[in-house]
């Protein structure tokens, strides 16, 4: 399923630079769309198993151009599924999406190389299962809160409307604790999350 999201995505993005190819400027408002991996830094714990902590992730965005050095972006990410099979024999799924507010600072260092940071707040949701071995049973957990981000990046201007880039991204801190099994089992969860992806930003 991953495969089949990457492959539209990249007819997407070769469709867009096709339609790129015109000389009329383009206005303000523009679209984008990335994909790349996304990891979680979850700090050590004593409990055993093999714990995945990268997925691929997708952000679809809207943004506006105030000038030639600022721009204000949404968006929306999906950070990934996260699974965990602990020695015990219990697996875990961690998911995490968010809504991004962002403040991008650009500096063109060139006409073909734009370099640029980041800062903005996030909404996130976790959520996640966790099925015990011993029992079968599924407990399902999700909460809400918001955070904070900040991330460089790098565009190539392909012409007045399209641009490729590169985008790093740290999202900082995320934080939630979960009493799976009262007086038995708390799931707590204080994990930061570093995203690299590739996209495409196309300027109406």
């Amino acid at each position: 399923m991953k495969m089949i999201s990457i492959a539209a995505w990249s007819a997407l993005l070769f469709a867009g630079t096709a339609f790129a190819q015109t000389d009329d400027h383009p206005g303000r408002f523009y679209v984008g769309l990335l994909v790349g991996q996304s990891e979680l830094d979850r700090p050590s714990s004593d409990i055993a198993g093999d714990i995945d902590d990268h997925d691929v992730a997708y952000t679809a965005l809207v943004g506006f151009r105030f000038g030639r050095f600022y721009a204000l972006e949404l968006g929306y990410s999906d950070l990934g599924d996260f699974p965990a099979d602990f020695s015990s024999g219990d697996r875990g799924t961690t998911s995490l999406r968010n809504f991004v507010v962002n403040n991008v600072v650009i500096w063109p260092v060139s006409e073909h190389v734009h370099l640029k940071a980041l800062a903005g707040m996030n909404y996130f949701e976790l959520s996640g299962s966790l099925t015990r071995a011993s029992s079968g049973t599924t407990t399902s957990f999700s909460d809400r809160s918001g955070s904070y981000n900040w991330g460089l990046g790098v565009d190539v201007p392909i012409n007045e409307h399209l641009e490729l880039g590169l985008d790093l991204t740290w999202y900082r801190t995320l934080d939630f604790g979960f009493d799976l099994i009262p007086d038995e089992f708390t799931l707590v969860y204080q994990a930061d999350a570093t995203v690299i992806q590739l996209g495409a930003r196309y300027r109406f």
